[in-house]
């Protein structure tokens, strides 16, 4: 997948919506005031590479569902894709979170039709304290949101992103 999602950088990333590209040149732009690291460049890069590059790009890998026991496929529970993205203690993690979630949020407001994207992102982390430092993900924070404190969305975008809802809990709740 890394090599796919290098040659769809290389290329422009074809395929992609026009909000995608925005954000995607936002955050490559030369004259950012803090670089992201490239571990979380790769990690959003790879997940909108799976769900946005042209399919001829991605010809060959499938992500499988996660599908429920046939007994709650009974009672009417259906599966649902899981991308997960591997990354070190101190790697950015909280940041590739607001990246993807800015990104969702802002698709679902420039194409409310869109059944594959929504303006509700639910996050389930470890413990109360991680839970109470994932706050900064709550878009309507405006300015002390993570998304202007770490430049993730142009500020023309922000009013659409508070459109949204970052709901984060601990996994116990």
């Amino acid at each position: 997948i890394r090599e796919r999602v290098n040659e769809w950088r290389n290329a422009g990333y074809p395929g992609v919506s026009r909000t995608t590209l925005e954000l995607l040149q936002w955050w490559r732009r030369e004259e950012r005031k803090e670089r992201l690291f490239f571990a979380q460049a790769e990690a959003v890069e790879t997940i909108l590479f799976l769900k946005e590059a042209r399919a001829d790009l991605r010809q060959g890998i499938e992500i499988t569902r996660d599908e429920p026991s046939d007994d709650k496929k009974e009672k009417g529970y259906t599966g649902f894709l899981r991308y997960a993205c591997k990354m070190a203690t101190g790697s950015g993690k909280t940041t590739v979170m607001g990246r993807l979630a800015a990104w969702s949020i802002l698709k679902k407001q420039a194409d409310r039709s869109d059944g594959g994207f929504s303006e509700v992102v639910f996050i389930v982390c470890p413990n109360v304290t991680i839970r109470d430092r994932l706050a900064e993900l709550d878009p309507k924070r405006i300015e002390a949101s993570l998304y202007r404190t770490r430049d993730l969305v142009p500020p023309h975008m922000m009013t659409a992103l508070t459109q949204g809802h970052v709901v984060v809990t601990n996994w116990h709740v």
